[in-house]
């Protein structure tokens, strides 16, 4: 009952929250079409992919101004990784994690993600696409195996913390 009540007086979770289950559920199979229409369901998401897609780092001439454009320019595999690492930095304000919390989890998570990537990458088998959507899955794994942990903290933070001061930094039990 305490738990329920707690979880209830949570804000909610961030729009992007279900944008990114349903950009992960299309998966590698998922046109740009696709991904842009459900993208475009988050005004937030898609003002940032605009950002980024008409930023220096990708040079374009024109100004991207629809998703779709921006979705053919980024990939999906990039907007997958976007969409998920905006849900993950708005659940962390939403459970009202302060900063040093919200970048050791952000730290952790990406670390996270790297390594399934790396370890993808050197086991992947098949066609060069096959080994690229392999190891974009593993990220994405990767950056999703701790979206529990920042509403465990926002729930029962003393609790938490006490479990992860158990651990040593290489995540072995004292």
């Amino acid at each position: 009952a305490a738990l329920e009540a707690k979880l209830t007086g949570l804000s909610s979770l961030p729009t992007t929250a279900a944008v990114a289950v349903k950009l992960i559920s299309l998966g590698a199979q998922g046109s740009p079409a696709e991904y842009a229409r459900i993208i475009e369901g988050d005004a937030g998401l898609a003002g940032h992919l605009l950002a980024v897609a008409n930023s220096p780092f990708y040079g374009v001439r024109t100004k991207v101004t629809r998703p779709l454009m921006a979705v053919n320019l980024l990939g999906v595999g990039t907007v997958r990784s976007l969409a998920i690492s905006r849900c993950l930095a708005g659940l962390h304000h939403s459970v009202k994690l302060n900063a040093a919390e919200g970048r050791a989890l952000w730290a952790a998570t990406l670390c996270k993600a790297v390594a399934s990537r790396s370890v993808a990458a050197l086991s992947a088998t098949g066609s060069e696409e096959a080994q690229r959507v392999a190891t974009e899955e593993a990220y994405a794994s990767g950056l999703l195996q701790d979206l529990a942990v920042p509403v465990m903290l926002a729930c029962a933070k003393p609790a938490m913390l006490g479990l992860l001061d158990e651990c040593e930094p290489n995540g072995q039990a004292q």
